[in-house]
């Protein structure tokens, strides 16, 4: 008993009061104590927010050597102040997330003007309707969301990070043969609908994808930031998605612009979209296939890590505390033989 509350008495000891501010009459407060000791982590979410606003800015008014030269600068910033600002193991891990969006590169434009072109821009287009791109496919996009989840709850969590994410860039790769068959009008000839291949391909796929990368690099990050920080390292989890799908959307754009033009207006001109798509969703997806061995902890999903990504083995419960308790007295009375165990 005097372990115990020596025990107690040393935590007590040693707890330390934060430092709450509060500002707009309470409605925001700020821990000081932890907010000093993680600087580092406040100041890479500022450099990162202006990194995004910059990027935005120049798409909208710059030119595309601006916009080429942007994409370079900002994309350095971003993985070099990683590991400047970031513990090392936090700090791949936020760039693996990071490059596994940019190296998707979002071409959803192009194929929507594709997927809706009139007979007038495209003879031998899908000619899909609003109702069905829109409604049905958003449908269906839900679909795969919740068949993500479920996947990833009763098969993908009991797995390695490096596995989970490859199967998910092979889904990716394997969903976006379909938008090149259609494209191809390689489904016409051996008799498969438009709408079919298009369910069957990344509609669905896409968002199963999204939900089994998103999942555990959410666990991965809040296993691997400093106690304190956990609603700091979802911001910029959150942060490296959007500035992802930001750059990924940028680079899209340079190489329809300079390389592969596109056209949706009469005449259409649709003949370099199999290149774009054989490119930003077929190629560039499995760089991130070796970037996963090197990037990520070796451990699975379910496993409890430290703060540098080594597997905290799973020891056995402590033992109950037994407090001391004197023999019972035995007595010798015979009139009172047995009573002594009672």
């Amino acid at each position: 008993m005097e372990v115990v509350d020596a025990t107690e008495r040393n935590r007590v000891d040693d707890f330390e009061e934060p430092r709450i501010a509060s500002f707009g009459h309470d409605i925001v407060e700020l821990n000081i104590s932890v907010a000093m000791k993680n600087w580092r982590f406040i100041a890479y979410a500022v450099v990162m927010t202006c990194g995004i606003v910059a990027q935005a800015c120049v798409t909208v008014l710059g030119s595309r050597r601006e916009l080429l030269y942007a994409c370079i600068a900002i994309a350095s910033v971003f993985i070099i102040g990683a590991f400047l600002a970031l513990p090392f193991v936090v700090a791949k891990a936020a760039v693996f997330i990071y490059l596994n969006t940019v190296l998707y590169l979002q071409i959803s434009s192009v194929l929507s003007n594709f997927y809706l072109a009139k007979p007038a821009c495209l003879p031998d287009g899908p000619h899909f309707s609003y109702t069905f791109y829109q409604t049905f496919g958003a449908l269906i996009t839900d679909v795969g969301g919740v068949a993500g989840t479920i996947l990833f709850r009763h098969i993908f969590s009991k797995h390695r990070y490096a596995f989970v994410f490859i199967v998910t860039s092979l889904l990716q790769v394997a969903g976006s043969i379909f938008d090149l068959i259609i494209v191809k009008r390689w489904n016409v000839h051996i008799g498969i609908p438009d709408h079919a291949a298009y369910i069957l391909g990344d509609a669905i796929v896409y968002e199963i994808c999204f939900v089994l990368s998103l999942m555990p690099a959410q666990i991965l990050m809040s296993r691997l930031c400093p106690r304190g920080t956990e609603t700091i390292a979802f911001a910029l989890l959150a942060g490296f998605n959007s500035a992802g799908v930001s750059m990924s959307m940028a680079i899209g754009s340079l190489l329809m612009e300079n390389f592969w033009p596109i056209s949706a207006k009469p005449p259409c001109n649709f003949k370099n979209l199999p290149l774009l798509i054989i490119t930003g969703h077929l190629c560039m997806p499995l760089l991130i296939i070796p970037l996963a061995f090197l990037m990520l902890p070796n451990a699975r999903i379910c496993d409890r890590i430290d703060t540098n990504g080594n597997v905290i083995p799973d020891t056995a419960e402590p033992a109950p505390v037994q407090h001391y308790s004197p023999p019972h007295r035995q007595d010798t009375n015979p009139e009172h033989e047995g009573q002594g165990q009672k």
